[in-house]
This record gives C-alpha cells, structure tokens and sequence, in this order.
C-alpha cells in the first residue's frame, strides 16, 4: 500500500524482473508509461481502476490531484530491484539501478 501527496510522483521505472498490479483505493492518480524510448501521454487511474503489468513495464505515476490517495501494489516474483530512467536527446535512457536492500 502506498500513500499519495498532492504532486507526489514515482518517476519513470520498472520493476525488474517482476510483473504486477496495483489498484487505486483513494483518490486518483495519473500514470505515463515509456513507450519505446519516449514517454506517452498522461492518462487517469481512477479509484476502483486496476491496472496489470509485466516485467518490461516503465511507468511514472503521480498524485496530480490537490487531494491526498492510497493505492495497493502487488507483485510476482517479490521485486529486488528497480531501474529508474530519465529521457535525453536520444531518448529513454537508464539513470540507476536500486536494489531491494536501499528499500
């Protein structure tokens, strides 16, 4: 379970080798996904709304709301890192790799 600041925001990342799901309990949030190696468009995750996914998944999910939110990760296998990217002239390119042990 996460909790959400108003403008609070996961930044672009994926979850190493683990697929997942999360639902959004309270509030809203909003989710951009890296699309080869540049970032989509915003699009809502409303409460209620599941969103699934697998291990190449890259997305930046924010609290664009004036409103605090909740919302529930799941994952398989349990993660034990996360690479975090950022986009320059060339694109999508890889900024660190954390592992479960900076958790």
């Amino acid at each position: 379970m996460l909790s959400w600041l108003p403008g609070q925001r996961t930044g672009f990342h994926d979850h190493g080798e683990s697929s997942g799901a999360l639902t959004v309990a309270r509030g809203a949030l909003r989710e951009r996904i890296a699309l080869g190696r540049r970032a989509g468009p915003s699009v809502p995750v409303a409460r209620g709304e599941v969103r699934s996914f697998g291990a190449r998944y890259v997305p930046d999910v924010i609290n664009a709301s004036a409103q605090s939110a909740v919302s529930v990760h799941a994952y398989s296998p349990p993660p034990t890192s996360m690479r975090r990217f950022g986009f320059g002239p060339g694109g999508r390119e890889r900024v660190v790799t954390e592992t479960a042990a900076r958790w």
